[in-house]
């Protein structure tokens, strides 16, 4: 097990720099986790989400233009919310380190900015709307961090946003000694554990020779006339 690190971004959009970051944290590193790698399977996916999340140590999110897929009810406590956002205020929630990397334009997107949170249903009346509405949701996220006060890194290729990455590695080094002194005290555990059960091993095999040793003399004084 490695500390675990959350990727959060739209996949239909930023999907390859996600993968991007995956790779810098695995050579930190860190076990990288996002929403692919577990599932995407129709339905709520909230819950999983929340499991997921709560076992890494911190989420990055990959902020675009792309709101992406909601779930199928406005969340009780958050609103109106993209997956992807609920990713982010959820490890927030549970008092998770965030980072926020803005990828501009010079970073790759899968999929044309154009194309981006049009309807799946081909017969949408009104497709332009759709998009507009879900647009100006994201717009109105990427503003968020400002008026919170959260850091925001900004990224205008993939090779800036992999150097950003790896610059946020002195961030990570507090995840790294939890790790360590996770592996020290299950070290010291397993050692304990195992001198407890050497001792008691020894104290049983010299149990059952006294046993046997009594046994044969009271046997050997039954069969001496």
């Amino acid at each position: 097990m490695k500390p675990r690190i959350f990727i959060s971004a739209v996949s239909s959009e930023l999907k390859t720099t996600r993968q991007l970051v995956a790779n810098v944290l695995l050579r930190l590193g860190y076990d990288p986790v996002w929403q692919d790698i577990f599932g995407t399977e129709s339905g709520d996916l909230r819950q999983v989400l929340r499991e997921k999340i709560d076992q890494c140590e911190g989420l990055i999110q990959i902020v675009g233009h792309a709101y992406g897929a909601e779930p199928p009810t406005i969340d009780p406590e958050l609103g109106r919310v993209s997956y992807t956002q609920f990713e982010f205020l959820h490890a927030q929630q549970q008092s998770k380190k965030t980072w926020l990397i803005f990828a501009e334009d010079g970073c790759t997107r899968d999929t044309p900015l154009e194309q981006l949170d049009l309807p799946r249903d081909a017969d949408h009346p009104d497709p332009a709307g759709y998009q507009s509405e879900r647009r100006a949701l994201q717009d109105a996220w990427r503003q968020r961090p400002r008026g919170e006060g959260h850091l925001r890194h900004g990224a205008t290729s993939d090779t800036e946003l992999e150097l950003k990455v790896e610059r946020l590695k002195d961030e990570f080094a507090e995840f790294r000694k939890k790790f360590g002194d996770w592996q020290q005290e299950v070290t010291q555990t397993h050692s304990a554990v195992k001198r407890d059960t050497s001792r008691t091993v020894r104290i049983l095999a010299a149990v059952l020779m006294l046993v046997v040793a009594v046994g044969g003399g009271v046997w050997w004084r039954m069969r001496t006339p």
